[in-house]
């Protein structure tokens, strides 16, 4: 087993986006943003504001943009295609909706489309890829009340938990390799008085 015991990487410098309203900064961009600060743990400052840079710039800075907030959607995903295609949707639907919403409401803690299409592909004998892709839209075309209400069908929701029972299985399988190999709850020295 590993000894050497990890480190808690130190901030270097914070980030605050200014508005009018809000001096004082969020952690958050938003159309009132005014000025973006970076807060040294020295104490030092310094900022940016959109006139210090020009239009190409600017145009490189929202591609930037567009890519980390792509990436802030997916990030829930963990390695779960049709969950991170989802949630890019879903996020990209209410960027371009009508309220141009900057944040998204978390997905319910419903049914996962990913686990509807595997779980309705077995009972329906589905197998191949044009039967579960058109399987996928029907189903990403449905409400999520509606998904909700497939979900707690007797045989769908005894697929799902089986489902979702040999995924923990499975991950509760590579996390123990992975313990095998690196520091355990005993390396970190926390809780040697307990």
């Amino acid at each position: 087993m590993a000894t050497e015991k990890k480190t808690k990487r130190k901030s270097i410098a914070k980030r605050k986006y200014i508005t009018d309203a809000n001096p004082e900064g969020t952690r958050s961009a938003s159309p009132e943003t005014t000025r973006l600060d970076f807060l040294f743990a020295d104490g030092t400052t310094r900022s940016y504001t959109v006139d210090m840079f020009n239009e190409a710039i600017m145009t490189a800075f929202a591609w930037h943009g567009m890519g980390a907030k792509a990436g802030d959607f997916m990030a829930e995903a963990k390695g779960d295609l049709a969950k991170a295609i989802e949630a890019f949707d879903k996020g990209t639907e209410v960027l371009r909706g009508d309220t141009g919403a900057w944040f998204v409401e978390k997905l319910p803690a419903g049914p996962r489309i990913s686990d509807l299409v595997e779980a309705m592909a077995v009972i329906k004998g589905y197998t191949t890829e044009h039967e579960l892709a058109v399987l996928a839209d029907k189903l990403h075309a449905y409400t999520p009340e509606k998904r909700t209400g497939l979900a707690v069908v007797p045989n769908v929701a005894a697929e799902v938990a089986r489902i979702r029972s040999e995924r923990a299985v499975k991950r509760a399988a590579e996390l123990a390799k992975v313990a095998e190999t690196t520091d355990t709850i005993d390396d970190l020295g926390d809780f040697e008085d307990l």
